[in-house]
């Protein structure tokens, strides 16, 4: 594999990362604020032990969304570090063969 093809891997798996991560901070954000805003409607505008209870509920179905973001972001943490290493083997790799080839 030449540089040039290592290099464009890379930044593939590099936009992959980012794109991911960028979802994950989004729906963090809509589960955030759509969420806790909608939660604070119903709040507002039923007054009963049923709103707490459905409240409440959503506010675990909030975290559980949030605690999948954490997950996002992770992955997208571990497939750039990954095409890091990657990257910098293949560069190695491909060094060698150079070196071997005047050899």
């Amino acid at each position: 594999m030449s540089l040039e093809e290592i290099e464009v891997h890379f930044d593939q798996m590099k936009k992959v990362s980012e794109k991911l991560a960028e979802a994950a901070g989004e729906i963090r954000k809509l589960a955030k604020e759509d969420g806790m805003e909608t939660i604070a409607g119903v709040k507002a505008s039923w007054n009963s032990s049923n709103a707490d209870i459905f409240t409440g509920k959503e506010m675990k179905r909030i975290d559980a969304i949030c605690e999948v973001t954490d997950d996002f972001q992770k992955i997208a943490d571990d497939i750039l570090r990954n095409a890091k290493r990657i990257y910098e083997a293949e560069s190695r790799n491909a060094m060698i063969a150079r070196t071997r080839a005047y050899l």
